[in-house]
């Protein structure tokens, strides 16, 4: 009996860990592109795999339409739920003596958010259809029924104009801690999603068939978040919620800055598929766009470690306990960086022969290449979350270098692709983000906590102070 009882115990304790919920989440939500590998390497030809890469390109680009503001927006949540009066345009109010949430400024807060995020879809749908539509004209016309794949891109328009109407929702959730709600929404979405594509990719309907599962990803992940949320801050019948315009004025200082900075994330990271599509054979185009793929659910898995612990780490930042968000983020930090290097061993080793097994149509990129863009991956590891921690200060300080960096990386591309190949696009970001900008960006993160290099090394390797 004691041993069922310990069992049901460790379960409980699973089912209410955040982390336990955002691992699988994360397996399913992130991978599942990798988990559906097999049938969708079954049933679809190397040049709707490549299609497939590139529409999930552009709606990266999309998820870049509200300019920062979610970046912003999740953050000011934080601040709120960890008792500010207020917020300013940037920086920090002195730490409050209440430890409450602010509900009265969360509910404007979120209904701000709701009509922002309105215009923001709308916005984004149109200039994707149209930016969209100019960067697939070559992909689609090399099909066998070119009809198809124009309604496909509209399907998935539709989808992407969903998700990012709703994702608000995400950002609330996020913002007032709840982390296990959050993740578990991603969980049952993911599940929803892997159902709905593999049951539509077995009857054969295509690209059609991630496309409806993406729809439906999206549904049941608004249901579950705006539940959690309201459980959190329950509306109140005595105040109507408004919206309130100087609180978005007092949002788009940094708005501002983030949507730079998330543009030149893109142009790094995910503008190279669409060079790539013009540039490269099909085939390498495939290869490329499944092993972004493998890597980024590596990375993503890896970053659970610590994207569970941002809340708390906002509101310890917000409260002034400055050696207690240290030592939590350096050993986060730590358990990050050794989660990616086994993966990154692991993929090395076992990747293609998985894929010889499946007797996959597509590979992962020869061995050399692969190598070549795991090592840009685990660098960025530090840069990234150093950059996350500067931003719970409510201050983007880098952000101009960043556009730089950005622009200089897809100009570079678009000379060195025509005459390097693919390692025109591996090797430019590597060498152009190690010397342009990881090393300010480290440097500033570092100086924004409490711990000195030696304290940080040591609870880097989970000892204390």
């Amino acid at each position: 009996m004691e041993n069922k009882t310990g069992i049901f115990g460790v379960m409980q304790r699973l089912w209410g860990s955040a982390y336990a919920i955002a691992s699988v989440g994360t397996v399913i939500r992130v991978g599942a592109n990798i988990i559906l590998l097999p049938l969708m390497l079954r049933t679809l030809v190397p040049e709707l795999q490549a299609l497939w890469w590139v529409f999930l390109s552009l709606g990266a680009l999309a998820s870049l339409a509200d300019f920062g503001f979610g970046q912003v927006i999740s953050r000011v949540y934080g601040f709120l739920w960890a008792g500010a009066e207020d917020i300013k345009e940037e920086g920090l109010l002195a730490p409050t003596e209440s430890k409450e949430p602010n509900l009265p400024r969360l509910r404007v807060l979120n209904c701000t958010v709701r009509h922002l995020y309105f215009w923001v879809s709308f916005t984004a749908t149109v200039l994707l259809a149209l930016g969209g539509t100019l960067v697939l004209s070559k992909p689609i016309s090399a099909l066998a029924d070119p009809m198809q794949g124009w309604l496909a891109w509209g399907g998935y328009l539709a989808a992407v104009a969903f998700n990012i109407f709703t994702g608000h929702w995400n950002l609330a959730c996020m913002g007032v801690n709840r982390v296990r709600d959050l993740h578990f929404s991603y969980t049952a979405g993911g599940v929803i999603y892997l159902l709905v594509a593999a049951t539509f990719l077995q009857a054969g309907y295509g690209l059609h068939a991630l496309i409806a599962a993406t729809f439906m990803r999206g549904v049941v992940s608004r249901w579950i978040t705006k539940r959690s949320y309201y459980e959190a801050v329950p509306p109140d019948p005595q105040t109507p919620e408004k919206m309130d315009v100087v609180l978005l004025k007092r949002l788009w200082p940094n708005a501002k800055k983030f949507g730079l900075m998330s543009l030149a994330s893109y142009l790094v990271s995910q503008a190279n598929m669409m060079v790539a599509s013009h540039y490269l054979p099909v085939e390498t185009v495939a290869s490329y766009g499944l092993s972004v793929q493998v890597v980024t659910f590596m990375a993503n898995f890896s970053c659970l470690w610590i994207s569970v612990k941002w809340p708390q780490i906002i509101i310890l930042r917000t409260q002034g306990a400055l050696d207690a968000m240290s030592q939590l983020f350096a050993r986060r930090l730590a358990l990050v960086v050794l989660t990616f290097f086994a993966g990154a061993v692991a993929l090395l080793l076992l990747g293609q022969p998985l894929l010889k097994m499946m007797a996959a149509k597509s590979t992962l990129l020869p061995q050399e290449q692969l190598m070549i863009y795991l090592v840009w991956a685990g660098i960025q590891i530090f840069p990234v979350h150093f950059s996350h921690l500067t931003y719970t200060e409510n201050v983007v300080p880098f952000y101009r270098l960043s556009v730089f960096t950005g622009v200089l990386c897809v100009s570079l591309a678009l000379l060195l692709t025509p005459v390097y190949g693919i390692y025109g696009l591996l090797w430019v970001p590597l060498i152009v983000e190690t010397t342009c900008i990881w090393w300010y960006v480290i440097w500033r993160g570092f100086q924004g906590q409490s711990l000195n290099l030696k304290e940080f090394i040591k609870a880097f390797f989970w000892q204390t102070r």
